[in-house]
């Protein structure tokens, strides 16, 4: 067994996003034999907070009401709160998951002889298209960070076009419980048939693009299931209303236990601009099913092998999204096909993330 060292985790809140799912995970297969790592949470608000709970001994809500601070002084009272939680528990590793710049002065200020890692879960804005800004602040602290984890290598690859030493980037993909998945091998229903849709309803994730394709493809006899909750909800009811599909587009909210779902759909749809991973993906693979996803920066082409395992669409491109979907309804797949999907979920497994999380904490306190 491997000598793990003291270390501190930093969270924004308990949301059901794909990093504090993996964080979830990599908890849950602590040793038992090291000392239990602790957790430091901005916000205890969000769907897993009791699974937090039941899972970490040492768990630290500093209470302050916002994933994203607004203004020095929230930072600065947030920072200070996390660095004295820090201090409390002398950390040799201070991880950050969604939370670099916040992690990285609260490790400086209360536990500074630590190692800071920074895993990086969502892609770099480089380019100005947008109107934004590049944000120098955020770049420079990015290459002060002893150790960035990204979860896909093309998220690597945007670390080091920002300046950051390519020997302090280490691939960690996010991981997913094979347990849970492995067990319901897929079986489209045929009598009830729907698509389905797993994300959190935010304007990055474009949900309101599958709702578009679903119209487009014309699948009468189909229901899109949306499981997720996020302020788009009315704007995406709306739109369905708009487009004379509401009667067919069914809106779930958060779902517990995802894999029963997954192991019924006719095709997994996934139409994010941007997705530095794409856990719901990998779920998908482990259950067979499968997958229509757009080719987001960067994790569905990784997961999906550049489109081996799955149909990579445009982004944004409801027709394209449309046809694929479509062909996957009008087809069902082999069994080998079934077989290599479930195959390449495996490669992305809970246990495969948590060992090369072991290999780097024991790698940085040799």
């Amino acid at each position: 067994m491997q000598q793990l060292p003291r270390v501190s985790f930093l969270l924004p809140d308990f949301n059901a996003g794909g990093a504090e799912t993996a964080l979830l995970e990599l908890l849950r297969r602590w040793p038992r034999d090291a000392v239990a790592p602790q957790l430091v949470v901005r916000s205890g608000g969000g769907p897993l907070a009791d699974r937090f709970a039941a899972t970490c001994a040492d768990l630290v809500v500093l209470g302050t009401d916002r994933r994203t601070p607004k203004g020095i002084i929230d930072h600065a009272r947030g920072i200070r709160a996390a660095a004295k939680a820090l201090r409390a528990f002398h950390p040799s590793v201070v991880v950050s998951f969604l939370t670099p710049i916040w992690a990285y002065f609260a490790a400086r200020v209360g536990a500074p002889s630590a190692h800071v890692v920074a895993s990086i879960q969502s892609p770099i804005q480089l380019a100005v298209e947008d109107g934004s800004k590049r944000r120098p602040m955020r770049d420079a602290v990015l290459r002060h960070i002893d150790v960035l984890a990204p979860i896909s290598p093309g998220l690597g690859a945007q670390l080091v076009e920002i300046g950051c030493d390519p020997s302090r980037v280490h691939v960690v993909p996010n991981g997913i419980d094979s347990s849970r998945f492995s067990t319901l091998p897929w079986s489209p229903d045929l009598e009830d048939p729907f698509l389905l849709v797993i994300s959190r309803l935010s304007p990055e994730k474009d949900v309101a693009t599958a709702i578009r394709a679903f119209a487009v493809a014309d699948l009468s006899s189909y229901t899109l299931v949306i499981a997720g909750t996020g302020l788009e909800y009315d704007n995406l009811v709306s739109l369905a209303d708009n487009l004379g599909v509401r009667d067919r587009v069914d809106f779930r909210g958060f779902v517990e236990a995802p894999e029963e779902l997954l192991s019924r759909t006719c095709a997994l749809v996934l139409t994010s601009k941007l997705e530095g991973f794409g856990n719901v993906i990998v779920e998908a693979l482990m259950v067979g099913a499968p997958v229509v996803a757009t080719d987001a920066p960067y994790g569905p082409s990784y997961i999906l092998d550049g489109g081996s395992y799955g149909e990579l669409c445009p982004v944004g491109d409801v027709t394209a999204i449309a046809r694929a979907v479509k062909e996957f309804c009008s087809q069902m797949s082999a069994v080998d096909d079934i077989r290599a999907r479930q195959q390449r979920g495996r490669l992305f497994s809970a246990d495969a993330m948590v060992q090369r999380w072991f290999d780097l904490f024991t790698s940085l306190t040799r």
